[in-house]
């Protein structure tokens, strides 16, 4: 039963890694996918329960296929592609709605804040500004923004759309996955 626990404790860091890596540079590393998918035949063969592992290869392999077809279209990340079926695996049939209403949702809410963050981080930059307060980074990328449309009339420049680090929402709907595995 530990060793079933360390199998969790292995699929929850590479989440939260997961998370972390897109949120800072904006994509998932294959090794890190690789392991998480690697992780899952080690918890079906230390399950106490029965598990349809030949169910949750269907599922991830069909999930795998969409998000090819997603990424073709250039709608998802390859590595998100990657991760949401290696996190298919572990929720299987069985957990799997609860994965996707999860992630869904937690990526909606990434969404906004992403939008809310766009349209109002430069007024937030400059009171932060203003009292000496200006974030680290941010200040580097203003400048170079200015610089760069400098030349045009204003309101001319188009907006750079923003990514979303889906990961952090593929890392929260895995989370979810876990604790309904931990309980049965």
């Amino acid at each position: 039963m530990v060793s079933l626990y360390v199998c969790f404790g292995g699929l929850l860091t590479l989440l939260v890694l997961a998370a972390l890596t897109d949120l800072r540079e904006r994509r998932i590393p294959n090794w890190l996918t690789a392991s998480t998918a690697a992780l899952y035949p080690v918890y079906v063969v230390l399950s106490p329960v029965p598990t349809a592992w030949l169910g949750a290869l269907g599922l991830a392999l069909l999930v795998g296929l969409v998000g090819v077809a997603l990424f073709a279209h250039q709608l998802i990340g390859g590595g998100d592609v990657k991760l949401i079926a290696a996190i298919s695996l572990w929720a299987g049939l069985e957990h799997f709605a609860l994965f996707a209403l999860v992630t869904t949702l937690t990526g909606g809410a990434l969404a906004l804040a992403t939008v809310w963050l766009q349209r109002w981080d430069p007024l937030i930059q400059a009171h932060l500004a203003g009292f000496g307060m200006a974030a680290a980074g941010r200040h580097d990328r203003a400048l170079q923004v200015d610089e760069s449309s400098a030349s045009e009339p204003p309101g001319s420049a188009e907006p750079v759309p923003a990514t979303l680090p889906y990961g952090i929402a593929l890392a929260v709907g895995g989370v979810a996955v876990v604790i309904e595995l931990m309980k049965s």
